[in-house]
């Protein structure tokens, strides 16, 4: 396939940018209605020539001279084009304070000069054709909207009219072809309406394009010889585009392989998944983190990132405890608000985007509570998240997790509210199920950035019985269990009180549950002093205490 060369191109020039953009052929820049008066003077001027240039690209920079020297009017498409990269760069440059983009040499397609203005130049023109004549071997997708090349390598080549297989109409005079358009997940695949088809929305593709390609310049400003090119560049500009042309929503279309690959591919390795949609979903990471830090965070991390060699994992978390926060604490508040996407559940906090509801829903393995089996999560890699339905009566049941590096957020569904929880403990009452039977989640999140982790579930009861006794009894510190389970006492018609005091009667622990309580359990705190009732909870010591119902024996409980 010979691939075609560059033609002769005209120059849009705004305060900050200089787009080079064609009018004739593959490469022509989208023509609308309102660019009638251009287009009937360029045929005038065309015409004008006669015979005395020959056809081609000298006649073709000829009409393209005249109509500079003539001050004529730019099509729209580039006109709206320029005034959106004003309005990024206004945004990141002037309102965020971030470095500028820059870039050292010629434009990437039209290889225009610099020339002293030190503008950023913008080459208009069909992105996958003109990839392939710049590097044949590495040529873009062709359903590209734009690219962004590192300084060094010129500026950046925008898409010229939204159309991809795109070859040129009988005439030899325009390119026809397939839209380009954006879906929400599985819409276009299952046969619906996509969310955008910016053959006819090109202003919103051009708007989510120009801020998410700008956003890649001035990532480069930070960057600008990267030696890895990781997750946090797709990120970061997704989340911008998202942050500054919310109604067009581009970025739905990329949740479903994000959510596909949300419980087994760290983010830090997205970028070897051949399929590019987790890097780009990921950027509700960024929109949760805008919500979370500010809409300056994301400034933090470059400025980390130009300073640090690049390394992502140490930009996030320095970022992170620069606010008092851990990265625990960031990602399990993340994973706590992902367990309402796709729901229509009410939820107890802000969720950090109103488009939550039309998500995918976190990829469930079922957990039945009804069973005493043991379930195996599977290996996380660093921040991944993945969810078990749980199934079964939640009454006089605890979850015991053995993986201490995993955060546990327990989640539950009524028909129109929601609750979610976190629980820096190994065994959880399922007391925060309530009522609500039909949708319970447990959800875990590897918040580690360096190590993966799977935890080995059970399913632990207070057991019914005539009987009052402790268990594990002796209690082990070491083991994973943060708790002392009690049976439940059948037949009881008022509160139990369990009285637990030390091998000197001290007591240390008072103890009720109703008739109706489910899990009967000790945390293994209590007041350690002189018995005067002013002491504050903690951590009881190991030792030998006692426990019991009023009026019944005391018996033995042993912790080490």
């Amino acid at each position: 396939m010979a691939i075609p060369a560059a033609p002769p191109y005209r120059t849009l020039e705004t305060p900050h940018f200089l787009l080079r953009y064609s009018l004739h052929g593959l490469h022509a820049v989208k023509r609308l209605p309102r660019d009638s008066a251009l287009y009937r003077l360029r045929d005038s001027l065309y015409a004008s020539l006669n015979d005395a240039l020959p056809p081609g690209r000298a006649r073709d920079s000829a009409v393209l001279a005249d109509l500079d020297g003539l001050s004529a009017p730019h099509p729209a498409f580039a006109s709206v084009m320029a005034d959106f990269f004003e309005r990024a760069r206004d945004y990141y440059v002037g309102s965020l304070g971030m470095k500028p983009p820059v870039a050292y040499g010629p434009s990437p397609f039209y290889s225009a000069p610099m020339g002293s203005s030190g503008k950023y130049p913008i080459d208009i023109a069909d992105a996958y054709q003109a990839s392939l004549a710049m590097d044949p071997d590495y040529p873009l997708n062709p359903q590209t909207y734009g690219a962004t090349l590192p300084p060094a390598d010129g500026g950046m080549l925008m898409e010229n009219d939204f159309l991809w297989r795109s070859v040129l109409d009988p005439t030899g005079s325009f390119a026809v072809g397939d839209t380009l358009k954006s879906c929400v997940p599985r819409a276009c695949s299952e046969g619906g309406l996509p969310n955008h088809n910016y053959g006819l929305d090109w202003e919103a593709g051009l708007k989510v394009t120009c801020f998410h390609e700008l956003y890649h310049a001035v990532q480069f400003a930070y960057t600008p010889e990267p030696s890895t090119y990781h997750a946090w560049y797709e990120t970061g500009a997704v989340g911008m585009e998202e942050r500054n042309a919310p109604e067009v929503d581009d970025y739905l279309q990329y949740l479903e392989g994000y959510f596909r690959h949300l419980a087994g591919t760290s983010m830090f390795d997205y970028m070897d998944i051949p399929d590019s949609n987790p890097r780009y979903g990921n950027g509700i990471f960024h929109v949760y983190l805008t919500q979370e830090l500010g809409e300056r965070f994301d400034v933090g991390i470059w400025e980390r990132l130009a300073a640090n060699g690049n390394n992502l994992k140490q930009a996030l978390p320095a970022a992170f405890a620069a606010r008092g926060l851990s990265a625990e604490k960031v990602f399990g508040s993340y994973a706590a608000q992902l367990s309402f996407s796709g729901r229509t559940a009410r939820a107890p906090f802000r969720l950090f985007s109103p488009d939550m509801p039309r998500w995918p829903r976190l990829r469930e393995k079922p957990l039945n509570a009804d069973t005493l089996t043991v379930y195996r999560s599977e290996n996380q890699a660093p921040f991944t998240i993945q969810a078990f339905r749980i199934t079964g009566s939640a009454a006089g049941k605890a979850l015991q997790l053995s993986a201490a590096d995993l955060i546990p957020v327990f989640a539950a569904f009524a028909a129109d509210t929601g609750t979610a929880t976190t629980s820096a403990g190994a065994i959880i009452a399922m007391e925060w199920a309530g009522n609500m039977a039909e949708d319970r989640l447990l959800v875990l999140a590897n918040a580690s950035l360096e190590g993966s982790a799977f935890a080995s579930i059970r399913i632990l009861a207070s057991l019914a019985s005539g009987k009052l006794f402790a268990y594990p009894n002796p209690f082990r510190r070491t083991s994973d269990a943060d708790r002392v389970l009690f049976s439940r006492l059948t037949g009881l018609t008022k509160a139990a009180r369990i009285r637990i005091v030390t091998e000197n009667g001290i007591t240390v622990r008072d103890l009720t549950f109703t008739p109706d309580s489910g899990l009967w359990s000790w945390d293994l705190r209590g007041k350690n002093g002189n018995g005067n009732g002013k002491e504050k909870e903690r951590p009881v010591l190991p030792g030998l205490y006692y426990f019991g119902t009023e009026g019944d024996a005391l018996a033995p409980l042993v912790i080490y």
